[in-house]
């Protein structure tokens, strides 16, 4: 995080420190190629959606939480 953090951003920070590398989401964009993270920057790629869309394949709730295929993409589309 940079000096111009917002509204709570710096105890977010402290939080984020104490993840593991695979759940921390500082690390999140790290493996990803220039012209991708350049996209979302100018809002030509849907970062949500595209996490909703994974949530849906993966079965998943909000949380995490199994709840199966169809009730998943109906749930995040």
């Amino acid at each position: 995080m940079n000096a111009n953090n917002h509204n709570g951003d710096e105890k977010m920070s402290d939080e984020i420190k104490e993840l593991s590398d695979d759940d921390n989401p500082e690390y999140l964009f790290n493996g990803i190629n220039n012209s991708i993270l350049i996209a979302a920057i100018k809002g030509e790629i849907d970062l949500v959606k595209l996490a909703k869309k994974e949530m849906a394949n993966r079965g998943l709730g909000l949380n995490g939480e199994w709840i199966g295929f169809k009730k998943a993409e109906e749930l995040h589309s």
